[in-house]
């Protein structure tokens, strides 16, 4: 690429999080590797589930926020996004969080969670979360959590 294709592909990397499209469906293979390579891993969930599908982008996401892929048989982009519940679901006590998960629903298949704040809503989870087919959970009782065990 010339000095100025270079810029312009910066700009574009750089702006992705508020201008998002489609990569797939606009850049050629290389352009697009080149693209996915260089695109950050602090991109929004929402712009995420919706715009990316690139498996080694979700691969090196996963392992910028040391996320495993142990014992899971499906995309990085699955696997990143029932990771990313599973926070929310430890870490919120309101349905607000609801909102964000429900863009990402279609990827999640397992969860497995170890806590959950009191007053968050996990019936309204797992009523949005259409492909869901295994929910584990243990239950310890802690003042400010109730910690699945």
């Amino acid at each position: 690429m010339n000095a100025l294709s270079d810029l312009a592909f910066d700009q574009v990397v750089k702006s992705f999080n508020s201008a998002p499209f489609h990569p797939e469906e606009l850049l050629n293979r290389d352009v697009a590797e080149r693209f996915f390579a260089s695109l950050s891993t602090d991109i929004s969930e929402s712009v995420l589930a919706v715009f990316i599908d690139d498996d080694g982008y979700f691969s090196r996401l996963c392992q910028s926020r040391g996320i495993a892929i142990k014992e899971h048989c499906y995309s990085y982009k699955q696997l990143f996004f029932e990771q990313f519940i599973q926070e929310v679901v430890s870490s919120s006590s309101n349905d607000s969080e609801l909102q964000r998960i429900n863009c990402m629903a279609d990827y999640i298949h397992s969860l497995r969670l170890d806590s959950i704040k009191p007053g968050f809503p996990l019936d309204s989870l797992v009523v949005h979360l259409p492909n869901l087919s295994k929910l584990q959970l243990s239950f310890i009782k802690s003042e400010d959590h109730l910690i699945l065990n």
